[in-house]
């Protein structure tokens, strides 16, 4: 009975025992606990701050390292700038020399002595005499001076007409007078293709403005990437001389007719084997040359990124290889072909493009209040926002070759010019959303409101400096299904009315859309051209120009003027806008922009909200 009684009491001595020894050390258990734990947070404190410490001496190396890596990358490119120095100076003499030798041939010209005060006029009877001599000019008449009036007028007027400066049977200059510049300029007429190659490290076309630059801008028209690459690898001077290669260029003919790249033609050098001086530029030394096909190697791949990244990056790996090859052991070509290689690798990276760092914050954003939106609850600011990134994301990502031979009307259009194709898309897309969702809505006053809100967010495209984006709200307002709906403009508020007449006029095709490119030239940066006026432009230009001269030569001379328009296009890719992306209203315009109506839809839905009336 007491075990029994011990046992439901669930202790013995020795169990009782044992719970009141555990009772006495829980105590110093916990006080040890304690003392470790505020221990440990000191220490974590001290790790943390140790951390921070090590953190921000990392960056601050990692600075250093950056700068440093800068600072080496410009004095590699400060290395080659100076081995094209000795070149600029000669050039720089002989243009002094020049200058002097033509002032001295005026002067013997007009017999006039520097030294002597100036003639007055004919009706001022002044003693010039001249050195001590007793000797005066007598005064001339007027009719004197009226005809030689006339013979300096002649001789200007001389001066100023276009002329052609054959320099040899394969190329041919072209001097004529820039009114902006006041003075005579000189460019490439026309010219084989293994010549206006050559003058990218020749002094014909070294000393030519721009020429360079609409080289790069158009020279898919009459050559390849790969051909011109190896022309290049050809041309670029190693120990001895030139190295001549067997590479062939496609005659112009060839080209002319659009045949392919295995070719007739040899590219011809100047040089022979034996690395005598080349004859088109015999007072260029080695070093020179070398400078010059680096030079534009280099902007080649800064510039043209996408030459480098078509066809599985074939010519980027013709091109690794040639740097990598035993052209460049000698230690002279060791640094260039580093300089050239960090170029590629930018220029692939995508660095060559930079990035923006605005100053400011983005505007904020103006979020629809509802989860489930539709149109009329975004803001027409903030969907002008959204549609003028998509614009900018696209009117950004022309490439210059798809300006040329006016690929964008070709069958294969999609893949000669994808990106212009892709914005004249969504602009037919865009005109015929804004259609639709007028059109398709029923109610009289709602549909006034949707037309309302679309001329707004024209407004807000203005704003924007968005002129593609203008002429996408006119185009879906202006067709013929919407501008038939007479009831539904009447309830549209007057100032609208005249908002859009402001907005059509920049668009306006009168004097070949003079007001708009009036208003274009007026706006700073971002904006965003209509491409529509570009086009026509360079469709103007290809109809109205040969490609080639008669004697089968490239018209170089139609390919500076069409690089001009393109250097227009470029000039506005330049600067992003600072807007924050919108995904759920981009998407809510793209999902319903797939259900938008064909052009006989669109008339039947319009007839639908107004019938026709009877007569």
């Amino acid at each position: 009975m007491d075990a029994g009684k011990e046992g439901k009491s669930g202790k013995s001595p020795k169990s009782g025992r044992t719970m009141k020894n555990q009772a006495v050390d829980d105590g110093p258990t916990v006080a040890l606990t304690e003392a470790g734990l505020e221990r440990c947070q000191m220490l974590l404190a001290a790790c943390l701050h140790r951390q921070s410490e090590l953190v921000n001496r990392y960056n601050d190396l990692s600075q250093q390292e950056k700068r440093l890596e800068q600072e080496k990358e410009e004095l590699d490119q400060l290395m080659v700038s100076l081995l094209d120095l000795p070149t600029a100076v000669t050039q720089l003499k002989q243009k002094v020399v020049d200058l002097q030798v033509e002032t001295e041939a005026q002067t013997i010209a007009l017999g006039v002595d520097l030294a002597m005060p100036l003639y007055e006029g004919p009706d001022t009877n002044y003693d010039h005499s001249v050195k001590g001599t007793e000797d005066t000019f007598e005064s001339s008449s007027e009719e004197e001076w009226e005809e030689e009036g006339e013979e300096d007028a002649k001789k200007d007027k001389t001066k100023m007409e276009p002329e052609t400066i054959q320099v040899d049977e394969e190329l041919a200059l072209f001097k004529q007078y820039d009114t902006s510049l006041d003075r005579a300029v000189i460019t490439v007429r026309h010219g084989t293709v293994e010549r206006l190659v050559s003058c990218l490290y020749t002094p014909y076309g070294h000393d030519v403005p721009n020429y360079v630059e609409t080289f790069l801008l158009t020279y898919r028209s009459f050559i390849s990437p790969e051909q011109l690459l190896e022309s290049l690898i050809s041309a670029y001077p190693v120990a001895g001389g030139l190295r001549i290669s067997t590479d062939k260029l496609p005659t112009t003919g060839e080209k002319a007719r659009g045949e392919s790249a295995t070719v007739t033609g040899t590219l011809k050098l100047s040089g022979d084997e034996e690395g005598n001086s080349p004859t088109p530029d015999s007072d260029t030394n080695v070093t020179q040359k070398r400078a010059r096909v680096s030079n534009f190697l280099r902007k080649w791949t800064m510039n043209s990124r996408s030459d480098f990244l078509e066809d599985d990056e074939r010519l980027k790996k013709r091109y690794e290889a040639w740097l990598s090859s035993g052209t460049f052991d000698n230690k002279d070509h060791k640094g260039i072909a580093k300089l050239l290689s960090k170029a590629l690798q930018k220029a692939v990276d995508g660095e060559s493009l930079g990035s923006t760092v605005f100053s400011e914050k983005p505007p904020v954003s103006i979020q629809p209040k509802k989860t489930n939106f539709s149109l009329l609850d975004i803001d027409a600011k903030e969907l002008a926002r959204q549609i003028t990134l998509v614009c900018s994301r696209l009117y950004n990502s022309i490439q210059p070759w798809e300006c040329l031979g006016q690929s964008w009307n070709k069958k294969d259009k999609e893949k000669r010019a994808p990106n212009i194709t892709g914005l004249t898309r969504r602009f037919n897309n865009m005109s015929r959303w804004i259609s639709t969702q007028i059109v398709s809505e029923m109610n009289l006053r709602r549909r006034a409101q949707v037309l309302d809100f679309f001329i707004r967010v024209g407004e807000e495209l203005n704003e924007l400096n968005n002129f593609h984006g203008i002429t996408e709200i006119i185009s879906g307002l202006q067709s013929a299904a919407v501008f038939r709906l007479k009831k539904t403009w009447e309830l549209v508020k007057k100032s609208r009315h005249q908002s859009l007449q402001r907005l059509g006029q920049f668009i306006s095709r009168e004097s070949s859309y003079k007001s708009y490119r009036e208003a274009l030239h007026d706006r700073n940066p971002p904006i965003i051209p209509y491409i529509g006026v570009y086009l026509s432009d360079l469709t103007f230009l290809e109809d109205g120009n040969k490609d080639f001269t008669s004697g089968d030569q490239v018209n170089f001379h139609k390919r500076i003027m069409i690089s001009n328009v393109i250097k227009e296009i470029k000039t506005y890719q330049q600067m992003p806008y600072n807007i924050e992306e919108i995904e759920s209203i981009q998407r809510y315009v793209d999902e319903t922009m797939t259900m938008s109506l064909d052009d006989n839809q669109l008339y039947d839905y319009s007839v639908k909200c107004e019938p026709r009336q009877q007569s």
